[in-house]
């Protein structure tokens, strides 16, 4: 959760003459790691508000701003407008002459982050290894350098390239030490410890995780986020093995922080909700864990609802992927226990047709919607859509060397086709170099994983 403090690029004589958006942008990031997302999230658009009368979006201090407010929307799951922001941020961080290298990894591996929270793996792969690049340029070791590691370390994790994911971590942690910074060095710790638990070495993840969650409670205190995430993973991976009182302790207290801190339909809700549902399933509490089991499905249902209004097809189709965890979690409850309660029947039934509707909904209606508008800038990229889709039909199949640009163009069309606001769509659609030459814009930290655990023991994050 490194957020920039002060502005990119800024100098003491810019602060002693611009004092309002560094100030503010300041109490956004102090407000944010005090709990207070809320506020936090309002301190941030007042300070892109001062950045952008008081030095003008061209500037370091703007970049700044926004990308502060991009990674407070993200902490809120607010993904849309949270990608709008980082990557006007880019923008700014790639045209501007004052701001360097360091601050330009910044940028590149906090949107990246968001990309990654979204399952957008190529895309977040891409981000981290442009902002590591930027680390000869640095010229000594530097805490973000370290930061970056651990993200595309992370994603290697998730996408199951363990082997490639340990010695970033090693080398990450060679760049932390002595530099007393103890919130990366708990997130790298957090983050060793969820492969550790995948290779089966319990005790050296409970290690790693217990001198997380203590750097985390003496930092932030007991009732932060980042000190929630800490408690929450410790309490799965008790209940993964079996020591469900002490993980109930531990799934509960993060719970109850979460609910202080965020709006019901948050992905670090949902998560609570999910492996609570577990716990209670595992102690035999039915009534409970069928409780938690809707909320976290209900949850997940609010923020797919959300998330595919901006995400492309295959993005949405690997989103899902992501996620299929709790719905064949709570498939797999009712089904166990449909014959003590005939309700869950029906519950299945009602499941099997959320998962089916959420696969199958589509952009094609989105499509419709702006053609109906007639909005020019819509048809215009409508129509970039429909030529690069014929172009991949028409590609042979084994070429992916060649389709792979392509497809990535055309879903970052698709995503500028599926917002509702034309407003959005319109700004989009007036940087051709969005999707120019098959490419990608390319532009947090949050190396966290949380170790979510299915009922028959096998993990995954």
């Amino acid at each position: 959760m490194a957020l920039l403090g002060v502005a990119l690029g800024a100098s003491a004589q810019e602060l002693d003459g611009h004092d309002r958006a560094y100030v503010l942008n300041q109490q956004a990031v102090e407000r944010l790691s005090d709990g207070q997302i809320d506020a936090a999230l309002e301190t941030a658009r007042a300070a892109v508000a001062a950045a952008t009368s008081d030095l003008g979006p061209g500037h370091p201090g703007y970049a700044a701003a926004l990308l502060n407010l991009g990674s407070i929307l993200k902490e809120l799951g607010r993904y849309d407008e949270s990608e709008q922001a980082m990557r006007e941020a880019l923008h700014v961080a790639e045209t501007s002459w004052g701001i360097g290298p360091l601050d330009l990894g910044k940028t590149l591996n906090t949107l990246g982050s968001l990309y990654s929270a979204q399952a957008r793996y190529p895309e977040a792969e891409a981000l981290y290894l442009r902002a590591l690049a930027q680390e000869e340029r640095i010229g000594r070791p530097d805490v973000a350098v370290a930061t970056w590691l651990n993200n595309l370390a992370t994603l290697h994790a998730k996408r199951g390239r363990a082997d490639e994911a340990w010695p970033l971590y090693e080398r990450s942690m060679t760049i932390l030490a002595d530099r007393g910074a103890d919130e990366a060095i708990a997130e790298t710790f957090s983050a060793m410890a969820a492969l550790k638990a995948e290779a089966g070495e319990v005790a050296d993840a409970e290690r790693l995780l217990t001198w997380s969650l203590g750097l985390r409670t003496d930092l932030h205190g007991r009732d932060n986020p980042a000190t929630a995430l800490a408690i929450h993973n410790l309490g799965v991976l008790y209940r993964s093995t079996g020591r469900l009182e002490e993980a109930a302790a531990l799934l509960e207290d993060a719970y109850r922080i979460r609910r202080g801190l965020f709006p019901a339909d948050h992905p670090e809700i949902g998560s609570s909700q999910f492996e609570l549902a577990l716990l209670n399933w595992a102690k035999g509490d039915i009534g409970q864990a069928r409780q938690f089991f809707r909320q976290a499905s209900h949850n997940l249902e609010a923020r797919l609802a959300e998330y595919f209004l901006f995400m492309s097809e295959d993005d949405r189709l690997t989103f899902l992927d992501t996620v299929e965890q709790v719905f064949d979690a709570y498939y797999s409850f009712c089904l166990a226990h449909r014959d003590d309660d005939p309700k869950l029947a029906g519950e299945m039934y009602d499941l099997a047709l959320i998962r089916k509707g959420m696969i199958a909904r589509s952009v094609r209606e989105e499509r419709a919607r702006l053609r109906a508008k007639t909005t020019p800038a819509a048809l215009a990229l409508f129509d970039r859509l429909a030529e690069q889709r014929r172009l991949i039909a028409e590609r042979h199949p084994r070429a992916d060397q060649l389709l792979e640009p392509l497809r990535r163009a055309a879903a970052e069309t698709e995503r500028a086709l599926a917002p509702a606001d034309a407003l959005v769509v319109t700004a989009v659609s007036s940087d051709p170099s969005l999707v120019a030459d098959g490419g990608v814009v390319i532009g947090g930290s949050g190396v966290n994983r949380t170790v979510t655990v299915t009922p028959t023991g096998g993990r995954s994050g």
